[in-house]
């Protein structure tokens, strides 16, 4: 009786994507799912756009899997990339799920600058030694009364900060898919079956 709320990654990271596509897709087309976009998925859905993309951290292996797709897999799953909202607020207003987050002045809201929190999170543009964006720390500062769930950024097991709770555990790197049962507020996990992404 439980409805799965997918926070993404679905591309990029894993072995089968085009798999993952066509299950989060069923369930999300079935009612047995909602999913919100992450920033992977952003960047493949400006790819199957036609937009000039760089292809990597991933994307390479999507766009070579896609090649062995027909035109209309290509065509549904750009549709429906494109109606995904950029949180789903949930339980009368008690749960945010977004990608990367949320603040609390954001929820209720859609606008671009909310959609580019909620797929990148908190974060102004610069680059660390590593050429990874620099991303602060939006939960700690988070003083809304909705329990925000959120990946993005992998931790080593589920972290509460305040009402919020990361749940990217590190799947694609080898550690663990994790779920957080909700309203329950715990979380179960099972290891990866490989280290998939360097």
């Amino acid at each position: 009786g439980r409805r799965l709320v997918f926070i993404c990654f679905l591309i990029r990271r894993g072995p089968h994507p085009s798999d993952t596509l066509r299950i989060v897709l069923a369930l999300v087309e079935g009612g047995h799912a909602l999913c919100v976009p992450g920033n992977h998925d952003d960047k493949f859905h400006r790819w199957l756009k036609g937009h000039d993309v760089t292809i990597n951290h991933g994307l390479d292996k999507t766009v070579a899997q896609m090649a062995h797709e027909t035109p209309e897999f290509h065509r549904h799953i750009n549709r429906w990339l494109g109606t995904l909202a950029p949180y789903a607020w949930l339980d009368g207003g008690n749960l945010v799920v977004a990608h990367a987050g949320i603040k609390a002045d954001m929820i209720g809201k859609e606008t671009s600058w909310v959609r580019r929190f909620c797929l990148y999170g908190d974060t102004d543009g610069k680059i660390d030694d590593n050429g990874l964006a620099i991303r602060y720390n939006w939960a700690a500062r988070y003083d809304g009364a909705p329990l925000v769930v959120y990946g993005h950024t992998p931790v080593t097991e589920p972290t509460w900060v305040g009402n919020t709770v990361c749940i990217d555990t590190g799947c694609c790197f080898g550690n663990a898919l994790t779920a957080l049962r909700y309203p329950e507020r715990t979380t179960v996990s099972v290891p990866a079956r490989s280290n998939y992404a360097a």
